[in-house]
């Protein structure tokens, strides 16, 4: 019982590392964006 416990935790704990990774690949890809936008603009 404990050992099926301790997987859904785990198992939990894996999706949470999965949704961090993607929150932080996304914050990433928009700094991209808006340092090309600046980059851009500045070249006007």
């Amino acid at each position: 019982m404990k050992l099926a416990v301790y997987i859904i935790k785990v198992r939990n704990l894996q999706e949470a590392d999965k949704l961090e990774l993607v929150r932080q690949e996304r914050e990433k890809q928009v700094r991209l964006a808006e340092s090309f936008l600046v980059n851009e603009l500045d070249k006007r």
